[in-house]
């Protein structure tokens, strides 16, 4: 694993360069029925826009700027059932295009992305952010529920944590409505956005995805390994069938986050073709399109059968992600299979309240079929009623307001090189029964000497206190309604 604070800084030196280039970018508007082009000057993009483009009223239509390019889609079981060979076959259908719902505003999130680089959002306790640009003010509103963010601020435990990130976004339109952090290290960074911790097990569902798409595993597959759940030798590898072998489902080994049955399913049935494809299929090694800075998730393939074991059951520290991703990921279950670009910022104004920039809810990516995510969510709720995250949810049907809910997600730990820190991942959704509300949450913790508040706890906090605030405004709503 890449340690945690040269990885920044080298991103952060990468942004510089970035900041510097952007400072020249020129961008066309056309506003109603009069066309102007605008040169931007050497002092900064924002600067143009404010001074002569960004004149124009909020009712006016800006042209809409092409989105950044999804990953490629996956694959179907039925298009290539016994794929072995270990280059990537080309795409059989063009990945599907972003769709804008709206189309306001001047700037792309990716051009707006060097400029907001420069303005600390980290741990925000309003919605309102002001910053300048080359000595002009601007706005920008944020999508942040302030209420959420402050409960899990405060129920942070940092005596026992080097590094606690944490984002909450409601699946169905991106928004990000918590990104709260904690870090310890003396070269602060956001742990809500960097990409340096190990995936561990979370990598199961990419796994998982992959089994269900291409080999047709449903939750009821019975699957055997020998030897211990959560060790992953070469010999545990075979395809033995003995009085010591165990029989267990697939959906009781992604609960239960048995090594050698995903180690198995990498090396002998997926392989590594498979397994990159279908990891860059769901977001890894590409730039995510978001309003901050943010490096993409790492995966690294391999030609050596026992490393796509390693890399299937996420047994390695080499395969990283970001919170941010991993609750776009978590998110995907949610949402018939689709990833939505996040958003954090709602959207930017100048001083004269000039629309610089509009959040737009757009689909990244198409990352599953219907089948797998049925597959894929009989998986994840089972590990909250009977697997790895069944103790922190376990008196879920006596609470008010989390038996309310349907509640999935996946857990995940790995120490790092230097055994001093402890890498704890959840990755869920939570949705109301019967009802459209909805909130993916992924949380790191890195514990040090001793475990203190567990990932998966903060996810329950966040849950709570969300759809807490939803059941009241739901109620009142419909008081409302009767005494009209």
């Amino acid at each position: 694993m890449r340690s945690l604070r040269p990885s920044w800084r080298e991103y952060q030196t990468t942004l510089q360069r970035r900041r510097a280039r952007s400072r020249f970018m020129n961008i066309c508007l056309r506003l109603g029925a009069v066309a102007a082009v605008i040169t931007a000057s050497a002092y900064g993009l924002l600067t143009g826009l404010a001074g002569s483009g960004c004149q124009a009223s909020h009712s006016s239509k800006a042209v809409a700027t092409a989105p950044a390019a999804p990953p490629a889609p996956v694959e179907s079981a039925a298009a290539t059932p016994n794929a072995t060979t270990e280059k990537s076959p080309p795409p059989t259908s063009a990945p599907p295009p972003s769709r804008p719902i709206a189309t306001e505003g001047t700037l792309t999130k990716m051009e707006l992305q060097p400029i907001m680089g420069t303005v600390n959002f980290t741990n925000l306790n309003r919605r309102m952010v002001f910053f300048k640009v080359d000595g002009k003010p601007y706005y920008a509103e944020t999508h942040l529920d302030i209420a959420l963010q402050k409960r899990l601020l405060e129920s942070m435990d940092r005596k026992n944590s080097r590094h606690i990130g944490i984002v909450a976004l409601e699946p169905h339109s991106g928004r990000v409505v918590t990104m709260a952090s904690f870090d310890k290290s003396e070269a602060p960074l956001d742990p809500c956005l960097s990409d340096a911790y190990p995936a561990a097990s979370l990598f199961k569902i990419v796994s998982a995805v992959a089994a269900a798409e291409k080999m047709g595993y449903r939750a009821g597959t019975v699957l055997k390994y020998n030897g211990y759940a959560h060790t992953l030798y070469k010999k545990q590898l075979k395809e033995t069938d003995n009085k010591y072998t165990n029989r267990i489902s697939f959906q009781n080994a992604f609960a239960k986050s048995v090594n050698p049955v995903f180690g198995k399913i990498g090396a002998l049935y997926l392989k590594g073709e498979a397994l990159t494809r279908y990891a860059e299929s769901m977001g890894f090694n590409s730039p995510m399109p978001f309003e901050l800075p943010l490096p993409p998730s790492q995966y690294t393939s391999s030609e050596v059968p026992y490393r796509w074991a390693e890399l299937a059951s996420g047994f390695n520290r080499e395969t990283t992600i970001s919170p941010l991703h991993a609750a776009v990921i978590a998110g995907a279950m949610v949402n018939d299979g689709q990833m939505i670009e996040p958003t954090l910022i709602e959207a930017v104004r100048n001083e004269k309240q000039a629309l610089v920039y509009r959040s737009e809810p757009r689909i990244w990516a198409q990352v599953m079929g219907p089948d797998t995510v049925a597959t894929l969510s009989r998986l994840m709720e089972t590990t909250i009623r009977s697997g790895t995250g069944r103790k922190v949810f376990r008196n879920q049907r006596r609470d008010k307001v989390l038996s309310k809910l349907v509640i999935g997600g996946k857990t995940g730990s790995i120490f790092n090189r230097a055994h001093d820190a402890r890498f704890d991942w959840f990755a869920g959704y939570a949705h109301e029964k019967g009802g459209a509300a909805s909130l993916a949450v992924a949380v790191v913790v890195a514990h040090e000497e001793f475990i203190g508040r567990r990932a998966g706890e903060y996810a329950r906090i966040a849950f709570r206190h969300y759809f807490e605030e939803h059941f009241a405004r739901k109620e009142k709503a419909g008081d409302q309604k009767s005494a009209s």
